[in-house]
């Protein structure tokens, strides 16, 4: 901005301009800069509100990850669970059949 405020004096003072026009332009750089700083601001803010959104779904995603991580291990206790179940079942039958057998030699 300032080397356009330097060309805007630098033409008033050679007489390309009159001082009515220099400071319409002067005006207008002035508005442009104000707007810039707007647009400024505005794209802080922005940044700052995706970077909280950023930290609130890498935090939901872990949360996520870590319920699916303990679904699993349940999964995996209950399957766990139920084959000891079965060889518990397997290893009474395999025991009633000796028993039985002893039985019947009686």
């Amino acid at each position: 901005m300032k080397e356009e405020r330097k060309k805007i004096l630098k033409m008033l003072g050679e007489g390309i301009i009159s001082p009515e026009e220099a400071e319409e332009l002067l005006d207008t750089l002035s508005q442009e800069n104000e707007k810039g700083e707007q647009k400024t601001a505005l794209g802080n803010e922005l940044k700052e509100d995706l970077r909280r959104a950023k930290e609130g779904i890498v935090k939901a995603k872990e949360v996520i990850k870590k319920k699916f991580e303990d679904l699993d291990l349940k999964e995996k206790a209950r399957l766990g669970l139920e084959k000891a179940d079965e060889g518990l079942r397997e290893f009474g039958s395999k025991i009633k059949d000796v028993f039985t057998k002893e039985g019947d030699r009686d």
